[in-house]
């Protein structure tokens, strides 16, 4: 991948936030209840999330992982929260805080 590629990559990765965005947007605009219930508030929220899969699947597909690749990072990762315990566990920005 060049800098040209590299430079694009970075737009994709704002593409993809934009479009979280959007689909945030949606839950709180409409709320849960809307979004359970209401069919074009589903069809919105759904075209939405769509959009997000199909950004992080060309930013996977861009830097050649295979479905195999992210497999076994996704079931990796959900093993790793199964096990965490979300009272005690420090996020990142927690240590930076605290300094430790």
């Amino acid at each position: 991948m060049g800098k040209a590629d590299a430079g694009i990559m970075r737009y994709w990765f704002a593409w993809l936030v934009v479009e979280i965005g959007e689909a945030i947007d949606i839950l709180k605009k409409k709320g849960v209840k809307k979004i359970m219930e209401d069919k074009q508030t589903r069809e919105e929220l759904i075209e939405e999330l769509a959009d997000c899969y199909m950004f992080l699947a060309d930013i996977l597909n861009r830097y050649k992982f295979s479905s195999d690749d992210f497999s076994k990072a996704y079931f990796n990762k959900m093993e790793q929260n199964l096990k965490r315990d979300y009272n005690k566990s420090r996020t990142k920005a927690d240590k930076r805080r605290t300094n430790n």
